[in-house]
């Protein structure tokens, strides 16, 4: 066979497991890898390999998009909803949108994989435009684990989970199963904050709270820029030595469930721990050879993962997501909760005192509008409301956005140069598109500081694409001449 296929990832994290996969799948085929990690003469040979159809399989993260490949017959998008998928930095694309195009434009077959579709792709089946394949059960066949919607106790704030939901972990632990308790915060602690005057301690560069963090010493730092800096021991506004840290992030959820379970193998996973491929290969491989009993981690464990011992799922301090400004920030916290739902219970009973698989998540108000959505486990559902929603509001997927973003050292500066922009755009654009493109600002960037850069934001809607474009090309080759650093993204999907 002479055919190529392109199979695209989110994570690299993924791509060791689903290489071995691929390959006792198709032994008689190399499988090609293709991301950011490999060293420069790696990718040159994949790429050599991949454009004389030497390689048939080809498995890489968004990247892996613009590789030539002569037999292209077939692209999979594997966890399609994720939004690695768009590059936000530098260069500006979205792989999947790439994928399509470049699969409709040679006229191939594209497979769009996730158990939470984007609404993007899920209206594009609404239009008929996709068609809708869907798997009623799981893989394995197993059943989908039974989910809890736990209020939190004074026990949560004291030892990270209520007392019921450490029962259940204990009795998971003791059958020989192993735990995944998924909180998506790094560090000890988000803020350190002043009791008397509610001062708290501010990266710097970005105006962002430092994270505090315990590694051998304590530290905090941003999240954003790597600004480092030790803890103060006086408020730095008021000179109180009343300082309070708030919240929890996974190395204080660690050390919380190591006291109260002293004998469970505990593994921590983010990537403040581990930074290089080879340790996350290695951690997975300890998870599957069940050296592990309970798993701490963020948002990386929530991707496609297969864990064979998993049972049971913990996820915490979920609740802040959705005060988030972000229009998407229910649909991403959906998705992120059933998928990393999904990693209990993949398997067959394993043991005679074999516990069913269940996913908890601990919260304040148990009758949130958005649990009650997630209590039923029904994606469409909820996509189907959200769409309901969206369209009433004239949000994506049912108009194209696009966003002007500006950033400078001076604020000022900066201020002064979104208000020529706009006022410019405003005189630019023609009376009679201006019915068909609308723009706005300068719209709140949140962090609105970020690496001692200042930062603003005009925002572009329009129901048409193609106008979308014109009145882009036209203001830059207008009014992009600014003292200003200014990047046009379109379908931007941070907010």
């Amino acid at each position: 066979a002479t055919s190529q296929v392109l199979y695209l990832v989110p994570e690299i994290g993924l791509t060791s497991n689903l290489q071995i996969l691929l390959e006792d799948y198709f032994p008689s085929y190399e499988i090609g890898i293709y991301n950011s990690i490999q060293t420069p003469l790696s990718r040159a040979k994949t790429w050599l390999n991949v454009s004389t159809g030497k390689t048939k399989i080809i498995l890489g993260t968004r990247m892996a998009i613009f590789l030539p490949l002569p037999n292209l017959q077939l692209i999979i998008v594997d966890e399609e909803h994720d939004t690695s998928f768009k590059q936000s930095e530098g260069f500006r694309y979205s792989a999947r949108d790439l994928a399509v195009y470049r699969a409709n434009d040679l006229k191939i077959k594209i497979i769009l994989g996730s158990a939470t579709p984007s609404l993007e792709s899920w209206v594009q089946t609404r239009r008929n435009k996709y068609t809708y394949l869907n798997l009623k059960n799981r893989a394995s066949g197993q059943l989908l684990p039974k989910l809890i919607i736990s209020q939190k106790s004074s026990h949560s704030y004291e030892n990270g989970i209520s007392e019921d939901t450490l029962k259940i972990l204990n009795q998971h632990i003791n059958a020989g199963q192993q735990a995944l308790l998924y909180l998506n915060k790094k560090g000890w602690a988000p803020v350190l904050s002043c009791l008397e005057c509610n001062w708290s301690a501010k990266c710097k560069n970005c105006s962002v709270n430092l994270v505090l963090h315990k590694n051998k010493v304590d530290f905090l730092l941003c999240h954003f820029c790597g600004y480092k800096e030790l803890p103060a021991q006086f408020c730095k506004f008021c000179g109180s030595n009343r300082l309070r840290l708030l919240g929890i992030g996974t190395e204080q959820l660690e050390h919380k469930i190591s006291r109260i379970m002293p004998a469970a193998r505990i593994m921590r996973i983010d990537k403040q721990l581990v930074k290089k491929k080879k340790e996350f290969d290695d951690c997975l491989r300890k998870i599957e050879n069940g050296d592990v009993d309970i798993i701490i981690g963020t948002q990386i464990l929530t991707k496609g993962h297969d864990f064979t011992k998993v049972t049971l799922v913990i996820a915490l301090e979920i609740e802040s997501y959705l005060k988030h400004p972000d229009f998407r920030a229910s649909e991403r916290l959906f998705q992120s909760l059933l998928q990393v739902s999904g990693r209990a219970g993949r398997h067959p009973k394993q043991s005679k005192n074999y516990q069913e698989p269940v996913f908890i998540t601990e919260v304040l108000d148990p009758d949130n509008d958005f649990l009650k959505d997630l209590s039923s486990a029904n994606y469409i559902e909820f996509a189907e409301k959200l769409i309901t929603e969206r369209k009433t509001w004239n949000l994506p997927p049912f108009i194209n956005l696009a966003t002007i973003n500006l950033t400078h050292s001076n604020e000022v500066i900066l201020r002064r140069e979104t208000n020529r922009i706009l006022e410019e755009m405003t005189n630019l654009i023609p009376n009679s598109e201006k019915s068909t493109v609308k723009f706005s600002g300068p719209l709140k960037v949140f962090p609105e500081r970020v690496s001692k850069k200042y930062r603003s934001r005009i925002l572009l809607e329009a129901d048409a694409r193609a106008d979308l474009h014109r009145t882009i090309n036209t203001i830059k080759a207008t009014i992009m001449n600014t003292k200003v650093n200014t990047i046009i993204d379109v379908d931007p999907i941070d907010f």
